[in-house]
């Protein structure tokens, strides 16, 4: 997520209002409501909106 987080910090430095499109892994984003919350504090504090940014999940899960 940090990294995620630099990339909408630097956009925003550079003065770009397109959207921003975040990948990130499946594994990821099942971790839990935390780091989501951590996003998404993370990208508003970076100064871009929800309808702003989106995000490509990619990857799966290990068969059962």
């Amino acid at each position: 997520m940090r990294r995620a987080v630099e990339a909408a910090r630097a956009a925003h430095a550079l003065g770009t209002r397109l959207p921003l499109q975040l990948c990130l892994r499946a594994e990821t984003l099942a971790s839990g409501d935390d780091l989501l919350h951590d996003l998404h504090g993370g990208l508003g504090d970076a100064g871009r909106r929800p309808q702003e940014v989106i995000l490509c999940v990619t990857g799966g899960f290990p068969p059962a």
